[in-house]
């Protein structure tokens, strides 16, 4: 927290088993993975509860990183496109592979995927390292890419309309 109200109240959304009082955690021996916390801050009648939620990514510092992040919104299928190294947290060296919903592999010019003429739904997105990591660590990192139709106007009935004469 770096500015703003301080009496909020912090929760571990998905159980972590970090350790320590929030908002200082030791994350010693947590599993890999993605952990999201809230900060809640109480609000007076009839106004909401303002909620805030971050995401804290544990890694296993033996292990090579594989970090991506999902696209912060879905692709156009009349022009959309998304340079997939943007996704990338990691520094490491690694090669992108899309594929559709029934495994096909989706063509891509170098780490930038073109929407244009795709079906609409969703592509999985790989993201794996170009040298084998230690056993035990993970070679690949998964994100979900959406595509969606383009919105159509569409086309309104034809009316025929009659002038009388005045």
């Amino acid at each position: 927290m770096l500015s703003g109200a301080t009496d909020g109240v912090w929760a571990d959304t998905d159980g972590s088993g970090a350790s320590g009082a929030f908002p200082i955690l030791d994350f010693s021996g947590v599993a890999p993975d993605s952990y999201t916390f809230t900060y809640t801050l109480s609000a007076d009648a009839p106004c909401n509860n303002a909620v805030y939620t971050t995401t804290v990514l544990v890694e296993n510092c033996a292990c090579p990183s594989v970090a991506t992040q999902a696209p912060t919104a879905a692709l156009c299928n009349s022009g959309g496109s998304i340079d997939l190294s943007t996704l990338q947290i990691t520094a490491e060296n690694g090669t992108w592979v899309v594929t559709d919903a029934v495994g096909n592999a989706i063509a891509l010019d170098g780490t930038v995927l073109d929407a244009t003429d795709l079906a609409a739904g969703n592509y999985t997105a790989t993201f794996t390292l170009n040298t084998a990591p230690p056993a035990g660590c993970p070679a690949a990192s998964v994100q979900t890419i959406t595509v969606s139709n383009a919105v159509e106007a569409g086309n309104a009935p034809h009316r025929a309309i009659a002038m009388m004469p005045q």
